[in-house]
């Protein structure tokens, strides 16, 4: 995630700084930003900005963490205790006829008018959004669902990726949809609401979980992927499958599909047991890899419930923590796709593993090479990524791994995943 690489590089500079310990500045840069700040001038230390350099640079950004600077153990949920469960901002530099502005800018919405009806002090306002995996006060949320749901703006805009589509630019997490926006100014111009209808898939279709990051060809076709469930048989049937899609015109068409089988619902008790059959359960993508020829799907073994789409399933738990779980005895997958007919060249299980996200890939004499950062585990996300371990600057390993695949009997070459990901 963006976040990710804000993050490493807020590390490194903190060893430059005098004066503060390192723990106080960071307990200063996860903390709140007061107020906006639109057409900012930005001065040169020396140089020059090229005339004919003219666009926008933007990134996600956070604005709110809350009561950071003080204790951590305190009663009421009054600060962000993860890195991706901030209240957003846009950050940008615009560079426009040898000028550069800055802005680094709220976004209108519900979220921040609640934030601001109580003058920007979470220990009233509490953590009240629904998290991804942040804690969040439950009981604020209910009481302030109205407020949170109200049109005509949106509750929030998703702050993980930006997605080129055609000759607009749309704001995405890991939903199905995105939200176009202004990068320019900074500005939310509406929802991404594509041409097609559910991809031609039949009504009941639903799309859970699609990788942050797409890849965008020389034409500006967008390749993407998601975890699909279709509605087939009995009410409560569906067929578990990733779907690899395009995107051309602001249409999404179907490129390929991989069916892992069905999965019924009305095993879910509603007692917060998972889905029993690990194997029609997807797994979880962060990004995948594109070569001219293939796509590669690392789907990991951080595993999707489907009982999370019934109705009041685990509602006090944060998205992640309710709709994913890590099973070290379940193989992650390497799935291969052809880009010119969607045909499933291989699925190649692997030791489980967690990839967040890809550096390279090519073809060459034969083979196809992935380049990945790569974990042992999903406590990137569920452990390393909470404040409180950032804070005590708790270390984690990070694996530069190259997955090399045969292409001629679709097998994986042995690859060293390094002890932390030996069972």
């Amino acid at each position: 995630m963006h976040l990710l690489s804000f993050l490493l590089a807020l590390v490194c500079c903190l060893s430059c700084s005098h004066g503060r310990s390192e723990l106080d500045m960071l307990r200063v840069a996860y903390s709140n930003v007061e107020k906006d700040t639109i057409d900012g001038e930005v001065s040169l230390e020396s140089g020059e900005i090229p005339h004919w350099l003219n666009g926008t640079f933007i990134r996600h950004s956070c604005g709110v963490f809350g009561e950071t600077e003080s204790d951590l153990n305190s009663p009421i949920v009054n600060y962000v205790d993860h890195l991706f469960d901030c209240l957003e901002m846009g950050t940008s530099f615009k560079f426009e006829d040898g000028k550069v502005s800055f802005y680094n800018r709220y976004y209108d919405t519900n979220h921040v008018d609640i934030f601001n009806a109580y003058n920007q002090n979470i220990n009233e306002s509490k953590v009240f959004w629904k998290t991804i995996l942040a804690e969040f006060d439950v009981e604020q949320n209910t009481n302030l669902r109205e407020n949170i749901t109200a049109g005509p703006k949106v509750a929030m805009i998703d702050h993980v990726a930006w997605w080129r589509i055609g000759d607009r630019v749309a704001a995405y997490s890991e939903g199905a949809k995105g939200f176009w926006m202004d990068i320019h100014n900074v500005e939310y111009n509406g929802r991404t609401d594509y041409k097609d209808t559910i991809m031609g898939y039949p009504m009941g279709t639903m799309f859970v979980s699609n990788p942050a990051h797409p890849h965008i060809d020389p034409d500006g076709t967008v390749w993407s992927a998601c975890l699909t469930y279709v509605p087939v048989g009995p009410s409560g049937v569906y067929s578990s499958r990733y779907t690899i899609y395009t995107i051309v015109d602001e249409t999404r068409s179907v490129v390929g599909e991989i069916t892992l089988g069905e999965v019924d619902l009305s095993v879910c008790a509603g007692d917060g047991e998972p889905y029993p059959d690990l194997d029609h359960r997807q797994g979880y993508m962060h990004s995948f890899a594109m070569t001219e020829n293939y796509i590669i799907l690392p789907t990991s073994a951080y595993l999707y419930d489907p009982c999370v789409v019934a109705e009041n399933y685990r509602p006090e738990l944060p998205f992640f923590k309710a709709s994913f779980k890590w099973y070290d005895e379940h193989d992650s997958i390497l799935y291969v796709v052809r880009r010119s007919d969607g045909q499933l060249m291989a699925s190649i299980p692997t030791t489980a593993f967690f990839v967040t996200h890809q550096l390279n890939s090519y073809e060459q004499d034969g083979s196809i090479y992935v380049d990945t950062l790569l974990y042992a585990n999903a406590d990137i996300y569920t452990y390393n990524m909470h404040l409180e371990q950032i804070f005590k600057d708790i270390p984690y390993e990070t694996y530069v791994e190259r997955f090399t695949i045969d292409m001629e009997d679709w097998t994986l070459r042995p690859f060293s995943p390094k002890a932390a990901l030996t069972r």
